[in-house]
């Protein structure tokens, strides 16, 4: 029970050798507590997002892993701060509290402490059925970043999923996109500079790229690079330097950028949010020397 932080089925509490009316017994006097038909909490104290995690996983019977979101939180792929309690199933029951999804077919499973996960590689492609597009594409780059999963690898899975599968057509398209790239976006905010791009059909530039100089010594480190323009874009977020050193060392950085004759623009949140037609003519005009072109097709 100390493994599962106080939780158990009453198959696992008849097999440590309570009797049923042993077990009967606990529940009436409110030692434990009912938090699934079957599945019980033997400490009192209100129940965390871990226990609830094992409960629904011990609800879910035979062969239940912690999937989508859920998985995704616990292997560092979204950042949400809903900590929902999603499972996949091979019962089609449902139950309050927990978003069942049912298969019988054979997943990536690995486990962590008493839980049973999807694998980072079966998680990105779970969340492809749960996620828009953009949440979906900051999921596959974190997971791409950590080297939890790579892209020929999601590639082989997403041929051997059938044309119905849900979510296969979104997932194949951020896919074919992420090969397309040269580098990783480093932020969910660089994924949706990538998204901005696209939106005014501008080219893609080379994510985290790193400049020398004649002599091959290491100038600095960009966001984004047009190598071929010497066009560098620094894509600025609502982050602080942590100390006057990493500013003072930035700025010394993009001097020296300057200095090796590159030109250098910053592009802010704001505008990635906002779609700003003003930045992206920037972009329009350093790489391609001319005003932007631009008729919106999204209807």
């Amino acid at each position: 029970v100390a493994d599962q932080w106080g939780v158990l089925s009453r198959r696992q509490a008849i097999h440590a050798g309570f009797s049923e009316a042993a077990i009967d017994r606990r529940l009436r006097r409110g030692r434990w507590r009912v938090l699934h038909p079957g599945v019980y909490l033997t400490v009192d104290v209100p129940a965390t997002w871990s226990q609830l995690l094992v409960a629904a996983q011990l609800w879910g019977g035979e062969g239940a892993r912690i999937s989508h979101r859920s998985a995704a939180i616990l292997w560092g792929l979204s950042d949400a701060s809903t900590e929902i309690v999603e499972i996949t199933t091979r019962k089609r029951t449902k139950r309050a509290g927990i978003v069942s999804h049912y298969s019988t077919a054979p997943a990536g499973v690995l486990r962590k402490g008493p839980l049973f996960v999807t694998t980072p590689t079966t998680t990105v492609i779970d969340l492809a059925s749960v996620l828009d597009r953009e949440a979906l594409e900051a999921a596959l780059y974190v997971a791409l970043r950590q080297r939890l999963t790579a892209l020929p690898v999601l590639r082989n899975r997403i041929e051997s999923l059938g044309k119905g599968c849900r979510g296969v057509v979104n997932l194949r398209r951020v896919v074919e996109e992420a090969e397309g790239l040269r580098g990783i976006p480093e932020s969910n905010l660089e994924v949706k500079f990538l998204e901005f791009l696209r939106y005014f059909h501008l080219p893609l530039p080379e994510s985290q790229y790193e400049v020398f100089d004649p002599e091959g010594i290491f100038v600095g480190r960009v966001d984004f690079a047009y190598p071929e323009f010497k066009v560098a874009i620094e894509v600025d977020g609502y982050r602080f330097h942590s100390d006057r050193h990493d500013w003072v060392r930035d700025r010394r950085r993009l001097s020296d950028l300057v200095v090796a004759g590159w030109r250098i623009l910053h592009v802010t949140h704001a505008d990635v949010e906002q779609k700003s037609v003003v930045a992206a003519t920037r972009i329009s005009e350093l790489i391609c020397g001319r005003q932007l072109s631009f008729r919106n097709d999204r209807r």
